[in-house]
């Protein structure tokens, strides 16, 4: 009865904490269905779900094609989409007007955003001081800037590709170029792209890295408090500290009139007109707001810039119509003798502007849902529905600008005469005029209302002016006319990948390359990465086999909490040799221990398309390389010469070197290794599971032979008195020792360590196998000798105590090889615990022998009634003792216990 209580209790308990474990879930799963249920928003169709968690908003937004996600579900569902619990995605122009009069901020809450103040009188304070610098009339002071900067990219791409007929990629360029402009605006002095060809301080890579990170924590803002804002561990994405840095010394050495070298007072910049404006405004202005203008200018001013002049001249080079009548047209102006173009003669030409009206159309500077909290009393839509106060509507200035309604059938095309009057079809001005103001209304380019960007005329004096000027000095055409832009879908900006990427299948190492376009630069960037728990992880270029390639390995350092890069020269299917020849400069910002997951590395090399032995073609489509891990564990080295184990996994794979061409700059892996491969193919098998064999039977059998059966073979003789089992068993160790010693020739060939032969395992392994061939010999012939004349040799005492020599140094050369095996410490416990048995074996084993022979000689000696028998056996003369001599030595039999039968013996001496 007391069992069948205390059984009862028990259950009671299991069952109470079992509901304790699943109260949590539990309430967290009918919280959500019951937030669905009485939701306001519930009657909107939608993905289900959507309905429950913002989790799906940000796998898509992550996935870089929300844009195109949200365009689907609007065909499916109409116009108004649930994306998200408290969340619709609205298609309809007419909410333009709701987001230019609406507000972020509702009661202290806010919908994330970037470069502006979320409450918008703060943004009106902070934008009342600078507004009138961003006119039109403001950033028409600047041109002088912007032309200096053109005449910089048209010499960067005349001598570096013009005046060989090499092709490269103008989206890169342009890139640069607006980088370059934001700088030559800003402090009078450009960063230096154009002039170096590269992302040569990592700002641009940190910018697109920063706008991934932002775009996707926005989907559910409480993340960054969990990442970036994490007083713990640091999650969040790279800190603009290059810009920071800029920003701070431009405004010192102006205030110190250090920048006389390049700043000219009578042609002001940026920086000139925030000082004056902190002069006129001290209460309101600081240098901290100085700073924080700065950085804007800097962070927002480039990439959507480039994004619409890549539109531009991406969708005019493929439809060969638009290029030709642009052509025509500035042709007709005579821009190709106002060099650079002035953004007044550009903005004249109708269809110059076409195209660019067009150009962000088709492809806005942010293609993400701008969204806003509905005000209190909700919102009317022209449909009749009520979207109900305090959930969150979303436009996309993406979908708005395919709205068929507004923009005709066509929408999806690239047709900048839909800017123009069709007077073909007899349009006439009223009807176009008003044709173009609903275009107008429905463009959110650049925002609207209150929340208008604040550097639009910037950005179009850049776009004009180099539209113009390079569509009139050249002639371009795609040099891969079919090939579609891939676009991704960041925060501020779409933007083109220009690298290719390998993943292992396993993946236990990412490898991603990045090719100049450049005929002039023959650098190469690469990243490489490898989750912790890898011992190293390696690329080799040049072919599908060692010899010859140049190999790219990592491992992490001595501290753990950063990465090792060695590269090493392959000769073979042997360790790959430190190759000091390599030319490389480590790119920081690229480069650590990620999110304490994965060894990152990234570098630009100077001389890696060929090395001593090898090379690789750049433009090959099927460029051949291997790849490899090692085992298990943490390397945790800072030297480049490290020994490395065996590789476990390794395998071939090719690369699409012209997929890589295009955009230089770090190879970005997203910090993991589990991306998808792009532009590279796996080729044959992967090899797993590969351990040094040769290494492993070398211990193997030298464990065996002088941890088993030498000390075997010495109890043999010593206890059992098996003369010919003490030379049988000792003929097989010394065989086991021969081949143990082949295969520790073998192995140590194979590694950078070992192939001197001069550490300290090798030279005591090399001086005890000739010891031990020495007293096998010695043996041998005393055993002879013995025979022949019956008397005790010399040799005897030498074999046994070289005997005794070669067992010692046997085993603490074990000891010794762990280190050249780069062994894991349990290894040398577990062979300490191997020495330790069979050192108790033999023991144990001789004292029981010991005690058994001792018991038969004192019977036999009762029952003979005489003195004990001799000892029958080889007589080994011992230091300080005399020799028996035994008068009758019978060969031909054996007795019961496999003993030689002698007679007439003299008793045995002691042995030492």
């Amino acid at each position: 009865m007391a069992n069948e209580t205390v059984a009862a209790m028990n259950t009671v308990v299991d069952s109470s904490q079992l509901v304790l474990l699943c109260l949590p879930l539990a309430t967290f799963i009918l919280w959500h269905l019951w937030g669905h249920i009485v939701s306001p928003l519930k009657n909107y169709p939608g993905p289900l779900l959507a309905r429950y968690t913002n989790l799906w908003r940000l796998y898509h937004t992550y996935r870089g094609s929300i844009h195109l996600v949200y365009q689907k579900l609007h065909e499916q569902y109409g116009h108004i989409v649930r994306v998200g619990p408290n969340v619709v995605d609205v298609d309809l122009p007419e909410l333009t007007e709701f987001y230019h009069g609406s507000s972020a901020l509702v009661n202290g809450k806010i919908v994330y955003n970037l470069f502006s103040e979320t409450d918008a009188h703060k943004h009106a304070k902070e934008k009342r001081p600078i507004a009138k610098y961003y006119s039109p009339v403001g950033v028409a002071a600047l041109e002088p800037h912007m032309d200096k900067i053109i005449g910089n990219l048209c010499h960067a791409l005349e001598t570096r590709f013009m005046e060989n007929g090499h092709s490269f990629d103008l989206g890169k360029w342009l890139l640069y170029y607006t980088w370059d402009v934001v700088g030559a605006v800003t402090f009078s002095q450009p960063i230096g792209y154009l002039e170096k060809g590269h992302d040569f301080d990592g700002t641009l890579g940190d910018s697109e890295t920063a706008l991934d990170y932002f775009a996707v924590v926005g989907m559910i803002p409480v993340l960054d408090h969990w990442f970036d804002k994490n007083p713990v561990v640091h999650i969040g994405p790279p800190g603009f500290n290059t810009i920071t840095g800029i920003s701070l010394r431009h405004l010192v050495d102006r205030y110190q009139g250090k920048d006389a070298d390049y700043h000219d007072p009578e042609q002001p910049d940026f920086l000139d007109k925030f000082i004056e404006a902190k002069h006129a405004n001290p209460k309101e202005v600081d240098d901290a707001q100085i700073i924080s203008w700065l950085m804007i200018n800097m962070i927002a001013g480039a990439d959507t810039t480039a994004a619409t002049l890549r539109s531009a001249f991406y969708y005019s080079f493929r439809d060969k119509r638009i290029w030709k009548r642009l052509q025509d047209e500035t042709l007709t102006a005579g821009l190709h003798n106002k060099i650079p173009v002035a953004y007044s003669d550009a903005r004249a030409i109708p269809y110059v502007e076409a195209v660019v009206r067009e150009a962000l159309r088709i492809l806005p500077g942010v293609s993400m849902p701008l969204e806003r909290y509905v005000p209190q009393g909700g919102y009317r839509l022209s449909d009749g529905s009520l979207l109900p106060e305090g959930s969150i509507l979303g436009v996309n200035p993406y979908l708005l600008a395919r709205n068929k309604e507004i923009y005709g059938e066509d929408a999806e095309d690239f047709r900048p005469e839909r800017w123009l009057r069709n007077e073909a079809v007899g349009e006439t001005q009223e009807e176009f005029e008003r044709r173009l103001a609903a275009m107008n209304s429905a463009d959110l380019t650049f925002g609207g209302g209150r929340r208008i960007c604040t550097g639009k005329n910037l950005g179009l004096f850049q776009v004009y002016k180099v539209l113009a000027t390079l569509v009139a000095l050249y002639e371009f055409d795609l040099v891969e006319p079919d090939r579609e832009w891939k676009v991704i879908n960041t925060l501020i900006s779409p933007s083109l990948a220009a690298q290719s990427t390998f993943v292992s299948p396993s993946e236990s190492l990412a490898f991603g390359l990045s090719i100049p376009d450049d005929p002039n630069n023959v650098d190469l960037y690469f990243s490489l990465a490898m989750p912790r728990g890898e011992y190293w992880g390696a690329v080799g270029l040049g072919g599908h086999k060692m010899r010859g390639t140049l190999v790219l390995m990592i491992y992490s350092s001595a501290s753990a909490d950063n990465v090792t890069f060695s590269p090493r020269l392959a000769t073979g299917h042997t360790e790959p040799e430190y190759y000091s020849g390599l030319d490389y400069e480590t790119l920081t910002v690229n480069t650590g221990y990620v999110n304490d997951t994965t060894y990152v590395y990234s570098a630009v090399c100077h001389n890696c398309r060929e090395w001593p032995g090898g090379s690789i073609d750049v433009n090959s489509t099927s460029q051949e390389f291997i790849f490899a891990t090692g085992p298990g564990g943490n390397m945790e080295s800072d030297s480049q010469r490290a020994s490395v184990k065996l590789h476990y996994e390794h395998g071939t794979f090719t690369m699409d070197m012209t997929h890589a061409t295009g955009p230089a700059g770090p190879a970005v892996l997203n910090y993991t290794t589990t991306d998808d491969s792009d532009g590279a193919t796996l080729v044959g098998k992967i090899t797993e599971g590969m351990y040094d064999w040769v290494a492993v039977a070398h211990a193997v059998f030298m464990v065996g032979c002088f941890f088993g059966l030498m000390p075997f073979g010495v109890l043999v003789l010593r206890v059992g008195q098996w003369v010919r089992w003490h030379g049988l068993n000792q003929g097989v160790a010394m065989l086991g020792v021969i081949v143990g010693f082949g295969l520790g020739i073998k192995t140590s060939t194979l590694y950078n360590r070992s192939k001197s032969f001069n550490t300290p395992h090798q030279i005591i392994g090399i001086l005890v196998f000739i010891f031990l061939f020495g007293q096998f010999v010695l043996g041998f012939m005393h055993h002879r000798k013995f025979k022949k004349t019956q008397k005790p040799t010399k040799l005897a005492p030498i074999h046994v105590w070289l005997g005794r020599l070669i067992i010692v140094l046997g085993i603490v050369n074990g000891f010794l090889g762990f280190p050249l095996a780069l062994s894991p410490r349990y290894d040398y416990a577990l062979l300490a615990i191997i020495v330790a048995v069979v050192s108790m074996m033999t023991l144990v084993l001789s004292c029981k022998l010991l005690i058994a022979r001792r018991r038969r000689r004192h019977q036999e000696q009762e029952r003979s009634e005489g003195p004990p028998p001799g000892y029958n056996a080889e007589p080994w003369v011992v230091h300080g003792q005399q020799p028996f001599q035994a008068t009758s030595f019978e060969m031909g039999s054996l007795g019961k216990n496999g003993r030689v039968n002698v007679s007439e013996a003299q008793p045995p001496p002691a042995y030492t």
